[in-house]
């Protein structure tokens, strides 16, 4: 097995290092890489960023938001968390024996967990690990969260989305109870973690071949990847479609005016109500803008008063950035 370190916290790098290496399993075998990322929510490949997080209060606390290339949930990321990605040959890998290694690591720390719903660790039913999967031909990336220290606080605000009004077949985070590592084992560290799951899956694979850094990956590649994950077209490009609505007025008639957003850009709208048809309100100057707020707002200003009133409304009530 080859163990993988990094020392950086740019979440955005991480990503694409996994991206990166879950490409070097057919000729490197098994690897372990470990890892931390500030402060940051990384939505699964397959979910709605808007739905899933308070993106405007993320960013007011400076943290930043990240698409990783496994399905699942919405994760928090910060120094006191532990990210651990493990490689492997599809033909070989068992989640459940991952798994296993990971409560193995922690049984040695003084931490009784067990396993929690259909992919997270706990204690005593709350939750302090959760793991992901991405397949690509012959070769797995099985990565995870662990909470050491984490900001619990400021988990809890970002992670909370206000973004009801929207239809979407993305898909939704299962919120659960949560604790860290260090309400168990005050003295755990995330460095001491990190030692002891290395030292667990060494001895499963039979030793360490070679410690690596992601910064011996090559940098082409590693540069590439790395705006790959920088870009909006991954982060929120890649969204699947949903529609939101508003409801405004237009003199003494009720009106609802339905958004159509695909790849992150709105691509139709159509208002219905009243007692005869309406024109869109002047929506349609949004037409192939990204959900942005910095974006839409020089086309809002295009559009009649009531209805760019109400669609102003929403944005700040939805919290879009």
């Amino acid at each position: 097995m080859r163990l993988i370190t990094s020392e950086t916290l740019d979440p955005f790098w991480n990503l694409a290092a996994e991206s990166v290496l879950l490409d070097r399993v057919k000729e490197w075998g098994p690897m372990l890489m470990l890892w931390q990322g500030a402060r940051s929510v990384v939505v699964g490949k397959n979910q709605n960023p808007w739905q899933e997080a308070d993106v405007r209060s993320l960013v007011d606390a400076q943290g930043v938001l990240a698409r990783r290339v496994t399905g699942g949930g919405a994760v928090f990321h910060d120094e006191g968390n532990l990210n651990y990605s493990y490689f492997c040959r599809r033909d070989v890998y068992d989640s459940c024996q991952v798994l296993g290694w990971v409560l193995d690591a922690l049984g040695s720390c003084g931490v009784r967990a067990a396993r929690l719903g259909k992919n997270g660790l706990g204690v005593d039913g709350r939750k302090m690990s959760g793991s992901a999967f991405c397949y690509r031909g012959n070769s797995v990336l099985h990565h995870g969260t662990l909470l050491v220290t984490a900001d619990l606080e400021m988990m809890s605000r970002v992670l909370t989305s206000g973004a009801s009004a929207f239809e979407t077949h993305a898909v939704p985070s299962i919120p659960a109870r949560v604790l860290n590592l260090e309400t168990i084992c005050p003295r755990l560290s995330v460095e001491e973690l990190g030692q002891v799951l290395a030292s667990v899956f060494s001895a499963v694979h039979g030793g360490v071949e070679s410690v690596l850094s992601v910064d011996d990956l090559e940098p082409e590649t590693m540069d590439s990847a790395h705006q790959d994950f920088l870009s909006w077209e991954w982060t929120c490009g890649r969204t699947p479609g949903f529609r939101f609505f508003i409801e405004w007025r237009n003199g003494g008639e009720l009106l609802r005016s339905c958004f159509d957003v695909k790849k992150g850009r709105i691509q139709s709208v159509r208002t219905e109500g009243g007692r005869r048809d309406h024109p869109d309100g002047g929506f349609k100057a949004l037409l192939g803008c990204r959900f942005v707020m910095g974006d839409m707002e020089e086309r809002i200003s295009r559009i009649p008063g009531p209805a760019a009133e109400a669609l102003a409304r929403f944005a700040a009530r939805e919290g879009i950035p």
